[in-house]
Protein backbone atom coordinates (compact mmCIF):
# COMPACT_ATOMS: atom_id res chain seq x y z
CA UNK A 1 0.00 0.00 0.00
CA UNK A 2 1.55 3.14 -1.19
CA UNK A 3 0.62 6.96 0.90
CA UNK A 4 0.76 9.60 -2.29
CA UNK A 5 -0.94 12.38 -0.21
CA UNK A 6 1.86 15.35 1.24
CA UNK A 7 1.41 15.98 4.42
CA UNK A 8 1.97 19.92 5.28
CA UNK A 9 3.31 21.13 8.64
CA UNK A 10 0.09 21.87 10.52
CA UNK A 11 -2.18 19.85 12.98
CA UNK A 12 -4.47 18.76 9.69
CA UNK A 13 -2.13 15.68 8.99
CA UNK A 14 -3.24 12.82 8.66
CA UNK A 15 -1.92 11.29 11.77
CA UNK A 16 -4.11 8.14 11.08
CA UNK A 17 -2.22 7.17 8.54
CA UNK A 18 0.82 4.69 9.26
CA UNK A 19 3.08 5.95 5.88
CA UNK A 20 2.40 9.48 6.34
CA UNK A 21 4.05 9.25 9.86
CA UNK A 22 6.85 7.21 8.53
CA UNK A 23 7.59 9.78 5.95
CA UNK A 24 7.50 12.47 8.54
CA UNK A 25 9.74 10.73 10.90
CA UNK A 26 11.97 10.15 7.94
CA UNK A 27 12.07 13.46 8.04
CA UNK A 28 12.75 14.44 11.25
CA UNK A 29 15.61 11.98 11.43
CA UNK A 30 17.13 13.13 8.02
CA UNK A 31 20.17 15.39 9.26
CA UNK A 32 20.79 13.09 12.20
CA UNK A 33 20.22 14.86 14.94
CA UNK A 34 16.61 16.25 16.64
CA UNK A 35 15.73 19.89 17.37
CA UNK A 36 13.80 20.93 20.54
CA UNK A 37 11.13 22.07 18.20
CA UNK A 38 11.22 18.91 16.21
CA UNK A 39 10.90 16.79 19.51
CA UNK A 40 7.82 19.14 20.68
CA UNK A 41 6.33 18.54 17.10
CA UNK A 42 6.89 14.51 17.58
CA UNK A 43 5.59 14.60 20.98
CA UNK A 44 1.87 16.41 19.48
CA UNK A 45 2.20 13.85 16.63
CA UNK A 46 2.04 10.94 19.22
CA UNK A 47 -0.45 12.92 21.51
CA UNK A 48 -3.09 12.67 18.51
CA UNK A 49 -1.89 9.33 17.57
CA UNK A 50 -2.90 7.96 20.66
CA UNK A 51 -6.42 10.10 21.13
CA UNK A 52 -7.22 8.37 17.85
CA UNK A 53 -6.35 5.41 19.21
CA UNK A 54 -8.44 5.79 22.20
CA UNK A 55 -11.55 7.07 20.24
CA UNK A 56 -11.31 4.43 17.93
CA UNK A 57 -11.16 2.04 20.84
CA UNK A 58 -13.92 3.47 22.89
CA UNK A 59 -16.57 3.75 19.59
CA UNK A 60 -15.18 -0.19 19.43
CA UNK A 61 -16.63 -1.16 23.15
CA UNK A 62 -20.01 0.61 22.67
CA UNK A 63 -20.53 -1.13 19.19
CA UNK A 64 -22.75 -4.42 18.97
CA UNK A 65 -20.34 -6.83 17.13
CA UNK A 66 -23.09 -8.03 14.74
CA UNK A 67 -22.96 -4.51 13.31
CA UNK A 68 -22.14 -3.76 9.89
CA UNK A 69 -18.62 -2.09 10.25
CA UNK A 70 -17.66 -4.06 13.53
CA UNK A 71 -14.62 -6.20 11.66
CA UNK A 72 -13.72 -2.49 10.39
CA UNK A 73 -13.19 -0.85 13.19
CA UNK A 74 -11.30 -3.75 14.93
CA UNK A 75 -9.32 -3.53 11.95
CA UNK A 76 -8.69 0.24 12.41
CA UNK A 77 -8.46 0.01 15.51
CA UNK A 78 -4.98 -2.47 15.74
CA UNK A 79 -3.89 -0.41 13.05
CA UNK A 80 -4.27 3.45 15.38
CA UNK A 81 -2.20 1.23 17.77
CA UNK A 82 0.48 0.60 15.51
CA UNK A 83 0.48 4.18 13.98
CA UNK A 84 0.78 5.50 18.01
CA UNK A 85 3.89 2.41 18.87
CA UNK A 86 5.32 3.56 16.12
CA UNK A 87 5.29 7.92 16.69
CA UNK A 88 6.38 6.61 20.69
CA UNK A 89 9.06 4.83 19.68
CA UNK A 90 9.93 7.61 17.53
CA UNK A 91 9.16 10.77 19.89
CA UNK A 92 11.34 7.91 22.92
CA UNK A 93 14.07 7.67 20.19
CA UNK A 94 14.34 11.13 19.19
CA UNK A 95 14.41 12.09 23.37
CA UNK A 96 17.58 10.28 23.46
CA UNK A 97 19.01 11.90 20.25
CA UNK A 98 18.67 14.88 21.28
CA UNK A 99 20.10 14.25 24.64
CA UNK A 100 22.90 12.07 22.79
CA UNK A 101 23.95 15.51 20.67
CA UNK A 102 23.83 18.09 23.72
CA UNK A 103 26.32 15.30 25.36
CA UNK A 104 28.84 15.10 22.29
CA UNK A 105 31.67 16.12 24.11
CA UNK A 106 31.11 13.60 26.55
CA UNK A 107 32.59 10.32 26.09
CA UNK A 108 30.73 7.58 24.27
CA UNK A 109 27.92 6.16 26.10
CA UNK A 110 27.79 2.34 26.30
CA UNK A 111 24.19 0.45 25.92
CA UNK A 112 23.29 -2.23 28.32
CA UNK A 113 20.63 -4.87 27.89
CA UNK A 114 18.45 -5.32 30.07
CA UNK A 115 17.16 -8.83 31.38
CA UNK A 116 14.11 -9.81 32.69
CA UNK A 117 13.48 -12.91 34.11
CA UNK A 118 10.21 -13.55 34.29
CA UNK A 119 8.14 -16.50 35.81
CA UNK A 120 4.45 -17.34 36.41
CA UNK A 121 1.95 -14.65 36.34
CA UNK A 122 4.18 -12.39 35.30
CA UNK A 123 5.10 -14.39 31.96
CA UNK A 124 1.63 -15.02 31.40
CA UNK A 125 0.98 -11.07 31.67
CA UNK A 126 4.13 -10.56 29.30
CA UNK A 127 2.67 -13.30 26.85
CA UNK A 128 -0.78 -11.85 26.95
CA UNK A 129 0.37 -8.71 25.64
CA UNK A 130 1.82 -10.23 22.22
CA UNK A 131 -1.41 -10.63 20.16
CA UNK A 132 -3.26 -7.65 19.39
CA UNK A 133 -7.07 -9.15 20.61
CA UNK A 134 -5.38 -9.36 24.16
CA UNK A 135 -3.78 -6.20 23.87
CA UNK A 136 -6.95 -4.89 22.50
CA UNK A 137 -9.01 -6.39 25.18
CA UNK A 138 -6.61 -5.47 28.13
CA UNK A 139 -6.34 -1.66 27.22
CA UNK A 140 -10.52 -1.52 25.86
CA UNK A 141 -10.98 -2.32 30.18
CA UNK A 142 -9.51 1.08 31.17
CA UNK A 143 -10.81 3.04 27.68
CA UNK A 144 -13.69 4.73 29.42
CA UNK A 145 -11.72 5.98 32.32
CA UNK A 146 -9.45 7.36 29.44
CA UNK A 147 -11.77 8.90 27.06
CA UNK A 148 -12.79 11.19 30.36
CA UNK A 149 -9.93 12.92 30.40
CA UNK A 150 -10.24 14.03 27.17
CA UNK A 151 -11.77 17.43 26.34
CA UNK A 152 -15.29 17.27 24.18
CA UNK A 153 -13.54 18.58 21.23
CA UNK A 154 -10.21 16.19 21.47
CA UNK A 155 -13.43 13.65 21.70
CA UNK A 156 -15.33 15.29 18.43
CA UNK A 157 -12.14 15.69 16.54
CA UNK A 158 -10.99 11.82 17.24
CA UNK A 159 -14.04 10.82 15.94
CA UNK A 160 -14.15 12.86 12.86
CA UNK A 161 -10.51 11.42 11.96
CA UNK A 162 -11.89 7.82 12.69
CA UNK A 163 -14.75 8.08 10.84
CA UNK A 164 -12.57 9.52 7.93
CA UNK A 165 -10.32 6.40 8.32
CA UNK A 166 -13.15 4.30 8.03
CA UNK A 167 -14.34 5.63 5.18
CA UNK A 168 -11.28 5.53 3.17
CA UNK A 169 -10.68 1.96 4.29
CA UNK A 170 -14.11 1.84 2.06
CA UNK A 171 -12.97 3.49 -0.41
CA UNK A 172 -9.57 1.45 -0.46
CA UNK A 173 -11.65 -1.95 -0.62
CA UNK A 174 -13.76 -1.02 -3.34
CA UNK A 175 -10.97 -0.15 -5.27
CA UNK A 176 -8.80 -2.92 -4.70
CA UNK A 177 -12.01 -4.86 -5.94
CA UNK A 178 -12.38 -2.73 -9.04
CA UNK A 179 -8.48 -3.15 -10.01
CA UNK A 180 -8.85 -7.08 -9.78
CA UNK A 181 -12.23 -6.93 -11.71
CA UNK A 182 -10.32 -4.83 -14.67
CA UNK A 183 -7.37 -7.14 -14.23
CA UNK A 184 -9.52 -10.26 -14.37
CA UNK A 185 -11.30 -8.22 -17.82
CA UNK A 186 -7.69 -7.93 -19.27
CA UNK A 187 -6.98 -11.92 -18.64
CA UNK A 188 -9.83 -12.66 -20.87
Amino acid sequence: MSDERMIDGSRDYDCCRYFDLIRRIEEFYADGEITPSELNRMQDMRGETLINYQVALGMLKHMDPKAKDYDKLTELVDYLRRCWQVMSQAYYRGVLVNRDGEEKNGAPKTRKKMVLNVRGEQAALVASVVTTTLRRETDMENIDSELDKLSPAEKERGAGRVVRALEELERDKMNAARTRLMDLERIK
